[in-house]
């Protein structure tokens, strides 16, 4: 089928997965090499040396952050995605402190140093608990590893709004609808931060998220993971599932709209 709709295929892409081959056994060369003088054995795990890590080129720090965890947990590194490896390698290069709970697996990130340890049987982890701000740009897609979630803005007039503004109030929601005007070119997406506040649609005043995610019965587990969008100004927008913010309805008839829409991964 291949070489009926395009001679030549065949070879191209055994020319192509030769030279794949060629990389990465030049990659993992290279993180075998940097292995020996960023990972050091500890008493429950391994450790990472969080600045050598983050100096090497990403494609070679991934490696060897997988690599430290099949020395860790070999079973369950077997069932890691390369999602599971990106949300590591964001919590090194964002150079904060945090952790994120993989499969079977935990990354507790210090200062100078990346705990990676076996979780055992009694401890639950959540998927990914690392801190995260990322910029998505309006219009665009981002995927947040961290949470778990892809989310997306796409520009349209009045016509965008049908079938979404009657869901934005409900916690499930998952597109809402948005005045242009108060968009701008790029929005923040974040977890929650202490002193975050929303009024949601509907309701008599503001509130602390944690309030209204205990209200709304967010397990406790879950709600560092839930997206928090935030606007130029810092005003949470919109608790992804879960509420938009009364102040970012669209009240004009001919204004023109930003229609935000999440998906879990």
């Amino acid at each position: 089928m291949i070489e009926r709709l395009s001679p030549g295929g065949l070879e191209a892409l055994a020319r192509t997965a030769s030279l794949a081959a060629d990389d990465e056994d030049a990659l993992s060369a290279q993180a075998i090499n940097a292995a020996h003088f960023v990972v050091l054995t500890s008493a429950d795990g391994v450790q990472l040396q969080r600045g050598p890590l983050a100096a090497l080129p990403p494609a070679v720090a991934r490696r060897v952050i997988r690599g430290a965890i099949e020395r860790v947990a070999p079973r369950d590194a077997a069932r890691l995605t390369s999602r599971h490896i990106e949300s590591v390698w964001r919590l090194v290069a964002g150079q904060r402190a945090g952790r994120v709970d993989l499969l079977g697996v935990r990354v507790q990130a210090g200062t100078s140093l990346l705990q990676v340890r076996a979780v055992t049987g009694g401890e639950r982890p959540a998927v990914v608990v690392a801190p995260f701000e990322l910029t998505l740009s309006v219009p665009g897609t981002l995927v947040v590893v961290e949470a778990g979630w892809t989310i997306s803005a796409v520009s349209g007039d009045q016509t965008a709004r049908a079938g979404v503004e009657s869901s934005v109030g409900a916690r499930e929601a998952l597109r809402i609808v948005v005045p242009a005007a108060l968009v701008g070119g790029s929005v923040t997406i974040r977890n929650r931060r202490p002193g975050d506040r929303i009024k949601p649609i509907g309701a008599p005043g503001r509130k602390k998220l944690q309030d209204l995610l205990v209200d709304r019965r967010v397990p406790r587990a879950e709600r560092e993971r839930v997206p928090v969008v935030v606007d130029g100004h810092g005003r949470v927008m919109w608790v992804v599932g879960v509420a938009m913010a009364d102040e970012f309805r669209v009240t004009a008839p001919e204004s023109e709209v930003v229609v935000f829409t999440a998906e879990r991964q």
